[in-house]
């Protein structure tokens, strides 16, 4: 039913509709509003004599005399004919939820009037949503039982525990109860009996079930029997407490077998133990809970302080009814007043014990103040569940089994452009784009959802402008209100697409450099298996792509001395160069330089890229060279030509991308890279100088390589002064790396752009210093400074990028002064800092 707006202004839906609030086991009419009294004629006190199923009778299409009604193909489950105390009869629906009212399981209800509805088949529609109160925020799952033992409501926390839901359970038997075992379920009926007539006893029970891991789950039942007001058995409330872990470290022999598990000081729920009205102990959660601390509420605060004044007078007199039956334990929920003036709900659940010859009271303290907010929340907005249903960013659509749009959120209005009035009451063909969805199929696949199994694909929409877009669907089998249905959730997968097409144009470019590259190629999979080559490696080897693939790599080019060190390099994760020989099909030994690159995905290592180089004619030329050097002189040599010729591969790749290229500024950007790898080159002899070292002296290195710098990277004739001021330092070979990188790219960078042609005095300075276990390295100059702070210069800058990562790579505080002229200090731990 929608509110109204009236002459006299807006009529509020609790003020229109009959509402009843009846007890959850006897029936019985507790509370009715206004609208109530108005429509049904009785008063007040008239229905609290009354029980719900008084107002009227359920009805069915079977026993209705209607044929509106016997040729319905959907029926409301609660469809009632009442009537008002003259003997007017109305069609109601009723829609309810759970709740405690006044510490008695009670239900909700809201009746509504169908005698306006046309067409029955659309009350499902107009039925509110179940709204379930959170019951996360407790440590203990909750099952509430009716009397002859059949599951009325199941928590958040028990249904975590059980791995299941509300719904899977709701309505079955103890006996149907699957991870209940014979033993358990006699033993509950066998303790359940000896409580007749002793109201709020409790008793406790252990069960243990195998979760679907395959774990063992281990918990203990806190069971309290509900009674009614003649004493009899109305229903049982069961607080379910996981004690797995418990079990498994053995501390439950150090817990109470008989009283509520005392819980770790880390507890969820508050905990506290009283004499008389003083608190003997409180835990941290109570004193959250309360706004006191636990010594706080130890010393100075009394439990007559903390109970709201409303609640104290009956609070008291249940107590000495509580202390009367010399009853074991007890559940009652209440207000607080916490140290702040905020009204709180708690439950608490308490049991009796002697300590010291004295009665105390141990109890557990659990805050459901967000519970009763839900519910007032409830109250004052049935429209929450649409809001929450239209707050999903996927468009989700429901169907029922005919395949009719009969509900959709406001995700799919906004991806389509019509109104909820235009789709509901179509088919999916409504927002199909005709010339790219076959309808047919798709229904076979709705066909397919309707009978259980989920389906995903992917289809065109046309929107309310004529739009044509592509979206991903899933269909799932599900529940509305009640009503086997079909749940479509879709996404709007434009750029998904864009990216796909992006992705197999940039896989033909790769595929393109791959078989034209002048360099052997080959790409193996994780067992280094052949899965293809190119034409180079083909020459190379003289082996064609159809007869070595699938081959094993090393088995067929590997000589047998060389294979057990082959094996090994499969399992490396990161990038390598070696020299060896290798063996091509007519049994020739040439040697090759090998580059491997590991294909990663996601960490996890599922083939490689070996990148071969015929140097056959190399090597033969440094045998000669080495007949007529000093070994010594030879080693060297071999060492820094090795280097080069890395890097000189490097940028043969480079080069060969930029062939393969058309955009101007991903030329530049390689061309940049492909200097910076030659001033590597230049400078790597001094890097790499004395690798077996643990460290170096950084200040000597680094007076030299800026010697390396400023012969191979000034582009001004100008004389630029460079300064040094560095105390010895040793650096470890990992930290001396990027320090020098950090140095050439800084230094690079003012050679270049720092000075303009008529500066009077260029100079560059390099301060070194240490203390307190820390270096810092200082780079300036005094050109023109920057535009901007470095934070925001552009991060697409190559040089800007290398700084940053060189920096973290350091694990380095660094500081940029770009006001006169430009200052670069870096701070950094001499040693490895502590994880």
């Amino acid at each position: 039913m929608r509110s109204q707006i009236t002459n006299q202004g807006y009529t509020s839906f609790f003020e229109e509709i009959a509402m009843f609030i009846y007890n959850f086991n006897t029936l019985k009419i507790m509370d009715v509003n206004s609208a109530t009294i108005e429509k049904y004629g009785f008063s007040r006190e008239e229905f609290q004599k009354m029980k719900i199923t008084d107002l009227g009778e359920k009805i069915s299409p079977k026993t209705h005399e209607s044929e509106q009604f016997k040729s319905l193909k959907v029926f409301p489950n609660d469809l009632w004919l009442h009537k008002n105390k003259s003997g007017d009869q109305w069609l109601v629906q009723f829609t309810s939820q759970e709740f405690r009212f006044h510490g008695e399981p009670s239900r909700l209800a809201l009746a509504h009037d169908l005698s306006d509805i046309q067409d029955l088949a659309q009350v499902m529609q107009n039925q509110l949503p179940a709204i379930h109160l959170p019951g996360s925020s407790t440590p203990f799952g909750l099952i509430e039982w009716s009397k002859d033992l059949e599951v009325r409501h199941t928590s958040v926390k028990a249904a975590e525990i059980f791995e299941t839901s509300n719904r899977n359970i709701t309505g079955k038997k103890i006996a149907d109860i699957p991870f209940l075992n014979q033993t358990f379920i006699q033993n509950f009926k066998d303790k359940l009996s000896q409580t007749a007539g002793k109201a709020a006893e409790l008793f406790k029970l252990e069960s243990s079930h195998t979760n679907r891991a395959g774990r063992k789950v281990s918990c203990i039942w806190h069971n309290s029997a509900l009674l009614d007001s003649k004493g009899d058995i109305a229903g049982v409330c069961s607080i379910i407490e996981d004690v797995t872990e418990v079990k498994n470290s053995e501390l439950s022999r150090h817990l109470s077998e008989n009283k509520f598990r005392v819980m770790s000081e880390q507890s969820f729920a508050g905990m506290y133990v009283v004499d008389g009205t003083r608190f003997t102990y409180a835990n941290p959660r109570l004193g959250e809970i309360t706004g006191y601390t636990p010594q706080k509420l130890t010393k100075d605060v009394s439990l007559n302080d903390l109970i709201h004044p409303d609640d104290r007078k009956w609070i008291t007199r249940l107590r000495r009814q509580w202390e009367k039956t010399k009853r074991d334990s007890f559940e009652i929920g209440l207000r607080i007043i916490s140290k702040t003036g905020e009204v709180r709900h708690v439950r608490t659940y308490g049991s009796a014990f002697k300590s010291s010859g004295r009665n105390k009271l141990l109890g557990v303290l659990v805050d459901q103040t967000s519970q009763v907010k839900a519910l007032e929340n409830f109250k004052l907005s049935v429209d929450s569940y649409q809001s929450l249903f239209d707050s999903i960013t996927d468009s989700i659509y429901i169907l029922d089994l005919d395949g009719i749009f009969i509900e959709v959120n406001k995700a799919v209005l906004e991806m389509y452009g019509y109104d909820k009035e235009e789709i509901l009451g179509k088919g999916p063909s409504f927002l199909a784009a005709e010339n790219k969805v076959d309808i047919e199929k798709t229904m076979q696949k709705f066909e397919r959802a309707v009978a259980g199994i989920d389906q995903n694909f992917r289809w065109w929409g046309k929107r309310k402008n004529g739009e044509i877009f592509p979206k991903e669907i899933k269909l799932t089998k599900g529940t509305f209100f009640g009503h086997d249905v079909i749940i479509a959730v879709a996404r709007d997968i434009t750029e998904t697409m864009e990216r796909e097409e992006t992705l197999r144009r940039n896989e033909e470019l790769f595929e393109q450099l791959f078989k034209n590259s002048p360099l052997g190629i080959v790409l193996l999979d994780e067992g280094s298996n052949i899965r293809q080559v190119n034409d180079s490696f083909e020459a190379m080897f003289g082996f064609s792509s159809e007869e070595i693939e699938g081959e094993d790599l090393d088995k067929l080019i590997v000589p047998e001395e060389d294979l057990e060190h082959a094996r090994s390099l499969a399992e490396r994760e990161e990038t390598f160069t070696l020299t060896k020989k290798r063996r091509t099909k007519s049994g020739e030994l040439i040697d090759v330089l090998i580059y491997g690159v590991p294909v990663m995905v996601k960490g996890k290592t599922i083939g490689m890229f070996g990148i071969y180089m015929d140097i056959t004619d190399r090597i033969q030329a440094e045998e000669k060279v080495i007949h007529s050097l000093e070994e010594k002189e030879i080693l060297l040599a071999e060492i820094h030509h090795r280097v080069k010729n890395n890097l000189a591969v490097i940028t043969g790749l480079l080069e060969l991308q930029y062939h393969n290229l058309k955009n101007e500024d991903a030329k530049a950007a390689l061309r940049d890279s492909q200097l910076r790898i030659n001033s590597m080159g230049l400078i790597h002899e001094k890097l790499y100088q004395n690798e077996s070292l643990s460290d170096i002296d950084f200040g000597d290195y680094a007076r030299e390589l800026i010697d390396v710098i400023v012969s191979s990277q000034r582009q001004s004739p100008k004389q630029i002064d460079i300064q040094f001021d560095t105390v010895p330092v040793k650096l470890p070979i990992k930290k001396a790396v990027p320090c020098g990188l950090i140095i050439n790219e800084i230094v690079t960078n003012s050679l270049k752009y720092a000075f303009q042609d008529d500066h009077p005095n260029p100079v560059i300075r390099i301060k070194l210093t240490r203390s307190n276990g820390e270096a810092t390295i200082e780079i300036s100059d005094n050109g023109i400074g920057l535009n901007e702070p470095f934070e925001e210069l552009d991060t697409e800058s190559l040089g800007v990028l290398l700084i940053k990562t060189l920096t973290s790579q350091l694990e380095a505080d660094l500081e940029v002064d770009g006001t006169n002229g430009t200052c670069y200090r870096f701070t950094f731990v001499l040693g490895e800092k502590k994880k």
